[in-house]
């Protein structure tokens, strides 16, 4: 019998450990002070950022209790962000939300039913993968703008973000925006 449940086994070096337990730190922060700290790791492909954040991802999976679902964590993998509403699009799917984009008229209504939703499922952790996505081929004002809508995400949550991808993208934190 096979003692690994997974196809290949993990190894948590000390490095990958510290950032886990940071993610943690990060989480109780939110809960127990309402601080809202943020990171950014960046490492270049096959580092380990994506496996890390999956691995976090099932010891704090979405779950259900006697109130409805509740989500922890939400670990996204960015895939288009032309434009803040994609990024609001792309993270009402990550929380399954069953309205998606219907009925929205515009990015500022897509971000107050994130922000309430984000509430009900007790949302604690965002982890953003493959953030040089929003910076690739987009222009000042595009990248600017992705900016501060995190930084009016964290302020009206006070949902930690983990920005996660390539060492360059340290360009979007970088920006005037956060």
């Amino acid at each position: 019998m096979n003692q690994f449940t997974e196809k290949e086994p993990y190894i948590l070096s000390p490095d990958l450990k510290y950032l886990r337990e940071k993610f943690d730190e990060l989480r109780r922060h939110k809960k127990e002070f309402n601080t809202a700290n943020c990171m950014m790791i960046t490492g270049e492909s096959e580092s380990g950022k994506s496996e890390l954040a999956k691995r976090y991802l099932k010891i704090y999976p979405t779950f259900q209790d006697q109130t409805g679902t509740k989500q922890p964590v939400l670990h996204l993998e960015i895939k288009m962000a032309n434009t803040v509403k994609d990024v609001l699009v792309s993270l009402l799917v990550g929380i399954n939300d069953p309205q998606m984009e219907n009925g929205a008229r515009n990015a500022s209504e897509l971000f107050t039913r994130f922000v309430r939703l984000s509430k009900v499922i007790e949302l604690e952790l965002i982890i953003l993968d493959e953030v040089q996505v929003i910076i690739e081929r987009r222009s000042e004002k595009v990248i600017s703008g992705i900016g501060d809508l995190f930084k009016d995400l964290i302020k009206e949550t006070g949902i930690p973000i983990v920005f996660m991808g390539m060492p360059w993208t340290r360009y979007l934190i970088d920006s005037k925006s956060l």
